[in-house]
């Protein structure tokens, strides 16, 4: 009898179900916006805030901001969906939020 081999498939994190680390989900706002401004030299800072779920969807929170002058200034919140579909930018309050979903930063 011939032995088979079976292929392996790795199954990227944006499968439908996908659960993102918070690592993961920092990773891929790193990919899209980087880790500095070109246009100013300010560089930037992502830090987790909460993990929540808005209007049925799970997301990781992050403040983004850039250092200005020795200091950190926000920019905005942005909301990575856990299953890896989704950046978007939104306003974290403690523990109510607003998603701006009409701009998928994936997408762009």
């Amino acid at each position: 009898e011939e032995a088979t081999t079976e292929q392996l498939t790795i199954v990227p994190s944006t499968q439908e179900g996908a659960t993102l680390t918070p690592e993961d989900a920092e990773a891929m706002i790193v990919s899209i916006f980087g880790t500095k401004d070109e246009s100013t030299g300010n560089d930037y800072s992502y830090s987790h805030v909460n993990t929540m779920t808005v209007n049925g969807v799970e997301y990781h929170v992050f403040m983004w901001g850039w250092i200005v002058d020795g200091h950190l200034s926000k920019l905005t919140d942005l909301f990575v969906a856990t299953d890896g579909s989704a950046i978007h930018e939104g306003i974290f309050v403690g523990d109510g939020a607003t998603v701006y979903t009409d701009t998928n930063y994936l997408n762009q």
